[in-house]
């Protein structure tokens, strides 16, 4: 099935407050009246439920890869439901990206053994077109299921429950708004009670951004009427000005030494900005993976309140300089003629290679290669098992054979094996490469 073009190079999804489009990676939303702080809805599973509406939304308009990306997004703020990793097992197959599809099916059943659905989808990748088609059409029918039962789970589809008798009822802790008041030190103190009306909020709040945001994130959660009428500004006191030997918090400083942790730091070009008490990330990265992984390490930062990694692409070549680089300096690949190609967060090698254990040394230096997921080393050719000479200045076949084999006249050997080389026996070219075969079966006499 052919997709059409991806309409931003950026995936958003839809705010669960103001429902205005955000960028996948933001930590607050960029509309100017809502500015939510999204850290804390994904502690409710507000924001998996957005991405997921998000992702059935692209999927449906047939923008698959941009669909996967906002899927994985999903999947990084919870990564133990079953259900989303068969449904984006589902999409790679859609893809044709079966390999991974199976990688996909084979992490919802770790979670998930009775996941009928995702056994049968992984039993199926080596079926017929017919069982393709079933899959695709389930795709849509999962996404839309797994949408209402995360949504459900977190409160968003939540109705405002019937009128009671009673007046000024705290809410219970486990209710949604309790739980996103505790999880946010700036909202701990607020009150929240059940009325015969809806909710009633009630304590003191620093500033007018803060109020607005309670009152939001109330209203994204319970879905009736909000009475905020005793929610009010603390009294602002008199201002002390810090010293001015007292420079601010290093948070950029911080956030670097967490980055740094992070596999796939080193094949990364990222630049950490501090900006009014939270991180503006720009530069490139090696996969829309590490970009996610990047902004949950920095939003962890203590006193980092938002995070915005909006201007970091992706560099589908760092890993790729990075693994050319690791078989240049290792002493079993540095003189083999390997070719990296980068796909996505992996790499496949292609070349040709004298033994089978070369096949293995390079798949393993380029694991070794922070950032790197996975190394296909099918495109790796043995192409002989003999052994192999640097022509020096000095060399001439006829040397180069008394040294290998002890005897002159086996020159023809070694100039049979190597024609694609040298166009004249007579003259070699300094510093080639050329192939020592094993002749012991043609040493016994020399030429007539």
């Amino acid at each position: 099935m052919s997709e059409t073009p991806a309409q931003s190079s950026h995936p958003t999804f839809p705010c669960p407050v103001c429902e205005q489009p955000v960028p996948v990676g933001a930590a607050v939303c960029p509309n100017p009246n809502c500015k939510v702080n999204l850290s804390a809805l994904a502690t409710l599973d507000a924001l998996p439920a957005s991405l997921y509406r998000a992702a059935l939304a692209q999927i449906q308009a047939h923008r698959d890869t941009e669909a996967l990306q906002t899927l994985d997004s999903a999947l990084a703020y919870a990564p133990n439901l079953a259900e989303g990793w068969a449904v984006r097992g589902e999409l790679l197959v859609r893809l044709g990206r079966k390999a991974e599809a199976g990688e996909s099916f084979q992490r919802a059943l770790q979670i998930q053994p009775d996941l009928a659905g995702a056994a049968a989808s992984l039993a199926a990748l080596q079926g017929g077109e017919a069982a393709h088609r079933r899959r695709v059409t389930s795709l849509r029918i999962g996404l839309m299921v797994l949408v209402a039962a995360i949504a459900l789970t977190a409160g968003l589809l939540m109705r405002p429950k019937p009128a009671v008798q009673t007046t000024g009822v705290p809410l219970p802790p486990e209710r949604p708004i309790a739980t996103a008041y505790a999880a946010q030190p700036a909202l701990a103190g607020i009150r929240a009670e059940e009325t015969s009306g809806g909710i009633a909020l009630s304590g003191t709040v620093a500033d007018e951004t803060t109020r607005q945001w309670a009152i939001s994130l109330a209203g994204a959660l319970y879905g009736g009427k909000i009475d905020a009428s005793s929610l009010t500004i603390a009294p602002t006191a008199t201002p002390i000005l810090p010293s001015p030997t007292a420079p601010p918090p290093d948070l950029a400083g911080a956030v670097i030494a967490v980055l740094q942790q992070l596999p796939g730091w080193e094949s990364a070009q990222l630049t950490v900005t501090q900006e009014m008490g939270g991180i503006r990330l720009g530069g490139t990265a090696p996969s829309a993976r590490f970009i996610q992984e990047a902004v949950l390490a920095a939003g962890g930062v203590t006193g980092v309140g938002w995070v915005d990694a909006q201007s970091v692409s992706i560099d589908t070549g760092a890993l790729q300089a990075l693994v050319t680089a690791a078989l240049q300096a290792d002493p079993r690949t540095m003189e083999m003629n390997i070719t990296v190609e980068q796909m996505e967060s992996g790499v496949r090698l292609f070349g040709k290679v004298p033994r089978p254990e070369y096949v293995e040394a390079a798949g393993a230096i380029s694991r070794t290669v922070p950032g790197v997921e996975w190394v296909d080393v099918s495109g790796l050719e043995v192409v002989w098992q003999g052994r192999e000479h640097v022509v020096s200045p000095t060399d001439t076949l006829i040397s180069i054979s008394q040294k290998y084999y002890g005897v002159w006249w086996m020159w023809t050997v070694i100039y049979d094996a190597n024609r694609d080389q040298i166009r004249d026996p007579r003259l070699i070219q300094d510093g080639i490469i050329l192939i020592i075969p094993d002749a012991s079966n043609n040493m016994d006499q020399p030429p007539n």
